[in-house]
């Protein structure tokens, strides 16, 4: 026979799983102290509840589901140390595959631009906005999906424009696994065709 859970216990946790993901997103707190807070939360929870059994899994869950939502938090947002976010302001070369679609816009100011979205390889690791501005008479370079390319410039931290009620980008491309953008410099892009790419 399952176990009946209430709708307004199955809330609480729900409520306290946002609360500890909210808790390390504003708090800036080390994983450390935010683990010992919840076990200071537990071990007081449980002496005030000893007399009241039947008030333990309401005061005991939710702290572990506030934990949880913490620390979930933290792994993501955690990154490995070769991840090209930790280059940023520095002048690289990177070898990435092509993640997605290249985007090619032309600008209000008259100039051409391909964007590539791209998970590095090698000594870096992560994803990133690669955009090249080709001069006047530079041919596109044509890449597909699952190309490798090669590309030098100024790794750049992202960055939101700060406009109140404007989509924060920063945060959806980081749930996206890409952490850092490029323009290439004068050499641009070279593009290797793998297995003939996927478009």
């Amino acid at each position: 026979m399952k176990p009946k859970v209430s709708n307004s216990f199955l809330n609480v946790l729900l409520a306290s799983l946002a609360a500890g993901v909210l808790f390390m997103d504003y708090s800036n707190r080390p994983p450390s102290f935010f683990i010992l807070t919840c076990a200071a939360l537990i071990i007081g929870a449980i002496l005030f509840t000893w007399r009241r059994k039947s008030l333990t899994a309401w005061f005991i869950c939710p702290i572990i589901f506030f934990a949880l939502g913490g620390l979930r938090f933290h792994a993501v947002d955690t990154l490995p140390a070769n991840d090209v976010s930790n280059f940023a302001g520095q002048a690289v070369q990177i070898t990435a595959v092509v993640r997605e679609e290249p985007l090619i816009k032309k600008l209000p100011n008259g100039l051409t631009q391909l964007r590539l979205v791209v998970d590095a390889q090698g000594k870096m690791s992560g994803g990133l906005i690669l955009t090249y501005y080709p001069k006047d008479g530079d041919a596109l370079p044509t890449a597909h999906i699952g190309d490798k390319v090669t590309a030098s410039g100024n790794l750049k931290l992202l960055h939101n424009y700060n406009n109140p009620g404007q989509i924060d980008t920063v945060t959806r491309m980081k749930a996206n696994g890409i952490t850092a953008r490029m323009s290439t410099g004068k050499q641009g892009i070279t593009v290797e065709e793998v297995n003939g790419g996927c478009g």
